[in-house]
């Protein structure tokens, strides 16, 4: 062969074996990204069960503040009707007093007229 074609054959060669180290930097440039991806990956993955568990613990104190408030609702409840009765109670008792007041004035009224009864009657007695 002649000295221009083995150049040629070299000159390929050559470029070949170049395009073959870019390719395999290229490679390896390829490779740093996946595993830089890879480890964003992994820390995406370690925060998002994180926020899995910290959403489940709220879920979970959700839960047993609804039930607390339930419970609560249901005393406030059970007291809105204890104090209904109460005020039943106490108008019943008023209105009794009210009675008990009214018959009070009427026995000091009776209580007065025997009063002036009585005085006419000593009265009579001493004139007599």
């Amino acid at each position: 062969m002649s000295e221009k074609v083995l150049e040629l054959i070299l000159d390929k060669l050559t470029s070949m074996d170049d395009r073959m180290g870019n390719m395999e930097m290229r490679m390896g440039n390829m490779e740093m990204r996946m595993d830089h991806m890879e480890e964003k990956q992994d820390l995406m993955q370690t925060q998002l069960d994180e926020t899995s568990r910290i959403l489940k613990a709220v879920y979970d104190r959700q839960e047993v503040s609804d039930a607390k408030l339930t419970a609560l609702s249901s005393d406030v409840d059970k007291l809105h009707g204890d104090v209904k009765n109460i005020d039943e109670k106490v108008d019943h008792n008023q209105q009794s007093i009210d009675k008990m007041i009214e018959n009070q004035a009427a026995i000091f009224e009776m209580l007065g007229e025997h009063d002036v009864s009585i005085r006419a009657l000593k009265k009579k007695a001493r004139s007599s």
